[in-house]
């Protein structure tokens, strides 16, 4: 506990515990009570944004105190002239522009409204042991002006800003001013009607040579119903994007939902210049309902998505979505899609032209083409829609371990002009079922499978073509193994789900998944010599393996204890 200007202020992060104060208002925070923020799988913990509470106000509040801002243009006696901070009593109309160090402020009343067109800018002053803090009473609400509505910016470090409902009004980093270290959460955007292409936040430096926005944490907030959604012409309005000149950034526990565009977009078009976005991590968010995807990872480096939802996205007639839940592109390098359910699209996963790919751990189903849009479907076609995993013209490693497939047109399948581009392929332990038609279970559009390819340990329902290899399709597994080899440790059954979770496919006691796969896949011990974190869990966070074996796709067999007599 350190005294700031005679306060007591105790700084809380999540790296570890201790006693904080509330605001005594009741505007927003935690309580004692509240379980402790843990991260999505793989994603590490931001030093700064999740777990810091403002300092409690003055008790009684009846004289301005330095460092304490009390805000509301509703008041009779509301003014900012002569009036540096306010009170309850006696507040201040306006936000100031400028906030020093262990400032807090307390907004009410509202509407702010601010005109079409217009911008806004706010710097923050804050330390690592003085942040700042601006917290918004329940509904309090900024307004944007139609037609255009209005920009509400941040610039400078060490700010959290909270608890604000923005209609209208599009926020994000400062143009060239820099922004570091901040924390946007519990806040709503929603009812943009300005430009079609732009995003609700942007983390991205906006200026060519400017500083880099680096340590920024959008947690917790509804981003919604922003811009109709036509699927007859692209209107390309994101929820989040982490563009040239964004570093640590994390996109965590949100809802990302009805928008025009994607969901979160990290990177932008070709050519990008430097420093591209790296380090961005996208966890446990509900995303889907949109224009365009859920995540598209455009030149991003060192890229983390996981634990996230995405449902309900259609092919676009006019613009240029395919459907995809989430895409990966343009150079993208070391992409890592961990964990996340994907349900309900025309794609599930592709992967274009992108360097060092790894998916892990996931959930698609439902992956079935539109037959408005997708008019010359065929299911033999690597191209076709309907394919849960799409793997188009990658280089340096692709692994693709422990993911579970159903319900869709086809499995995964890995497209390449030239293999020799990949230096290591892995295909183990993806359980695969339950397809609609006549699109197989796995696929290469290689002659022979390449030699660069470990294909052991997955589950199939052989049929009718249940693996392709170039033109050439095998109905059962033996058949494939005495032309290709391989697949060592694969197995033809049904997965036998358990019976009273069969809409989140986990496993059955009789599976026979539990206990067929292999711990010898090298994609957990990859992340963890990288990261220095592990990985190796099932989609809901069980340790792998839970018994003496591995089993094959995202989930590991849990027997449900019986209840205690």
């Amino acid at each position: 506990m350190s005294r700031i200007r005679g306060r007591s202020f105790v700084h809380v992060t999540s790296a570890y515990t201790a006693t904080f104060f509330l605001l005594a208002s009741g505007i927003g925070g935690g309580t004692p009570s509240d379980p402790p923020w843990t991260p999505p799988l793989g994603i590490p913990t931001p030093a700064f944004g999740i777990a810091e509470m403002a300092l409690a106000q003055p008790v009684p509040w009846v004289a301005e105190q330095a460092g304490f801002y009390y805000i509301d243009n509703t008041h009779p006696r509301a003014t900012d002239q002569d009036r540096t901070f306010g009170t309850p009593l006696n507040p201040r109309r306006s936000i100031p522009v400028t906030l020093p160090p262990a400032s807090v402020v307390s907004v009410g009343g509202g509407p702010y409204l601010l005109p079409s067109g217009s911008s806004h800018t706010y710097g923050f002053e804050g330390t690592a042991q003085q942040p700042v803090f601006v917290r918004c009473s329940p509904g309090v609400r900024f307004e944007g002006g139609l037609p255009r509505g209005a920009t509400i910016t941040f610039a400078g470090q060490y700010g959290v800003w909270e608890r604000c409902v923005f209609e209208n009004i599009r926020t994000g980093a400062g143009p060239g001013a820099g922004l570091r270290y901040f924390s946007f959460r519990h806040n709503v955007i929603r009812n943009w009607s300005g430009s079609a292409s732009t995003a609700m936040f942007s983390a991205g430096r906006n200026v060519p040579g400017g500083p880099v926005n680096e340590h920024i944490v959008i947690y917790d907030n509804d981003i919604v119903r922003n811009t109709s959604i036509s699927h007859a012409r692209e209107r390309d309005t994101i929820g989040v994007v982490a563009s040239t000149g964004s570093q640590d950034v994390w996109v965590v526990d949100n809802r990302l939902q009805s928008l025009g565009g994607d969901s979160v977009r990290t990177g932008t078009n070709p050519p990008a210049p430097e420093p591209r976005a790296s380090h961005i991590y996208i966890g446990r968010n509900v995303m889907g309902s949109n224009g365009e995807n859920c995540v598209d990872v455009k030149q991003g480096r060192e890229v983390i998505i996981s634990q996230n939802t995405c449902t309900d996205l259609a092919p676009s007639t006019g613009g240029n979505s395919s459907g995809e839940g989430i895409v990966v592109h343009y150079e993208a390098q070391r992409t890592w899609i961990l964990f996340n359910t994907i349900q309900r699209v025309t794609r599930g996963i592709v992967a274009t032209a992108q360097d060092d790919l790894y998916i892990v751990g996931n959930v698609l189903r439902d992956i079935v083409h539109d037959p408005t849009v997708d008019h010359d479907f065929d299911p033999l076609q690597l191209q076709s829609g309907g394919t849960a995993v799409q793997v188009r013209g990658s280089t340096g490693e692709l692994f693709i371990v422990n993911n579970t497939i159903t319900a869709s047109d086809r499995g995964i399948w890995i497209r390449q002009p030239n293999f020799r581009q990949v230096s290591a392929i892995e295909v183990v332990n993806n359980l695969v079922y339950g397809l609609t038609g006549a699109g197989s279970h796995y696929g290469w559009s290689a002659a022979t499978l390449p030699d660069q390819s470990t294909f052991t340990h997955n589950l199939m329902k052989c049929g009718s073509g249940c693996i392709q290899i170039g033109t050439r399709r095998y109905d059962t597994l033996n058949s494939f193994r005495s032309a290709q080899g391989g697949c060592a440790g694969c197995v033809s059954a049904d997965p036998v789900w358990n019976a009273a979770e069969t809409t989140i496919l986990t496993l059955g006691e009789k599976s026979a998944a539990r206990d067929a796969g292999t711990d010898r896949s090298k994609v957990y011990e990859r992340f963890r010599v990288l990261y220095g974190r592990s990985i190796a869990f099932d989609r809901v966070g069980n340790a792998r393996p839970q018994d003496r074996k591995w089993d094959i796709g995202a989930f590991e067999f849990t027997p449900v204890k019986p209840p205690r007599p």
